[in-house]
């Protein structure tokens, strides 16, 4: 009886060991699904032949927090929105978006805020604002959407979906978006401002720890038409190959508080200068300086919000294992 007990408990762990990935499997269909129907539902909203213009913002917790999984949403939906209504909007790219908010001071949550709806809608030039919130229901998450009027503020369109908590759903829930953290999901935490003056004799003016590497942004200062960036960079654990992203790939960008957005120019990295991206190499507890330049900068801009990207990797280490970073930084005053 007993050996027929263990057959039985066996048979059921290995059956199980193969139902569980099919389920995380489903949540993640489940999460395109509803990206897909909220996408209709943006879509159907109007009937209008002319093109509108729409800002697609991060869905927030109630908390206000916003995860990895409500940036993916929002990226996501704006994928979907082209492929299911190409012609129907012109979208505001997510990352101007959020440079806007941070320049602002306004978070995910507010958006459903009237006044601060109108305010962005001004600054954007944009018609409505597609957002939602995610509510943790333990073994579920329930994503509500809404498409928002910027003139009057009324709600034109809602959908709510409910998706299972598992698998790669569970991971982007998990995480949390922090600005600057680079693209590992081992990354350590940020260091606090103290562990920072004492490996590198000072507190940033702007700036912070990005797994490992202390960025600092030491000034915004007006030359002619164009701003220069002032930067400073110091590896606090080892010897780094880095990289600086100017106008590349996905490039350094900046929002004035006029909302104007520029692509970075000309960076450099030590002695290194290209128009495109620059390398160099960071050897551990050696600050290096760095810059960026913006180009036709309106005249009366009077802080910039920045999003400063490259890649790095260890010193000497394969070119395969090179791994993104960002750093986002809000209110920088323009120096003259």
């Amino acid at each position: 009886m007993k050996n027929h007990q263990r057959c039985l408990l066996r048979s059921f762990i290995y059956v199980a060991s193969f139902l569980f990935p099919v389920t995380a499997t489903f949540a993640d269909d489940e999460l395109d699904q509803a990206i897909n129907q909220i996408a209709d539902m943006i879509s159907k909203s109007t009937h209008e032949p002319t093109t509108r213009t729409i800002a697609v913002a991060d869905f927030a917790m109630l908390d206000g927090t916003v995860t990895t999984l409500g940036q993916h949403l929002a990226e996501s939906l704006i994928t979907e929105l082209f492929r299911v209504a190409p012609y129907k909007f012109e979208v505001v790219e997510r990352r101007h978006l959020a440079l806007v908010l941070m320049e602002q001071k306004i978070a995910a949550n507010q958006l459903f805020d009237p006044k601060s709806l109108s305010r962005i809608g001004k600054l954007l030039q944009v018609q409505e604002i597609a957002t939602g919130t995610i509510t943790d229901l333990t073994d579920q998450i329930e994503i509500n959407s809404r498409l928002i009027s910027v003139e009057t503020g009324r709600i034109t369109a809602v959908d709510r979906r409910r998706i299972r908590k598992l698998g790669s759903v569970s991971e982007l829930l998990n995480k949390i978006a922090v600005a600057g953290q680079a693209d590992d999901s081992k990354a350590p935490p940020k260091e606090t401002p103290d562990a920072v003056e004492k490996k590198t004799g000072n507190i940033p003016r702007h700036g912070s720890n990005v797994d490992g590497v202390v960025i600092e942004i030491v000034r915004a200062v007006r030359k002619g038409t164009n701003v220069s960036v002032e930067l400073a960079f110091t590896s606090t654990r080892r010897d780094l190959d880095l990289s600086l992203w100017g106008d590349w790939h996905e490039s350094s960008t900046a929002v004035t508080n006029n909302a104007m957005s520029y692509r970075a120019r000309e960076p450099k990295l030590g002695m290194a200068e290209h128009n495109g991206f620059v390398e160099g190499r960071l050897l551990a507890g050696t600050r290096v300086q760095g810059e960026l330049t913006f180009h036709g900068v309106e005249s009366d801009a009077t802080s910039i919000s920045l999003e400063i990207r490259g890649m790095r990797k260890n010193a000497g280490a394969d070119d395969n294992s090179w791994q993104r970073w960002s750093l986002a930084a809000g209110k920088i005053p323009i120096d003259k």
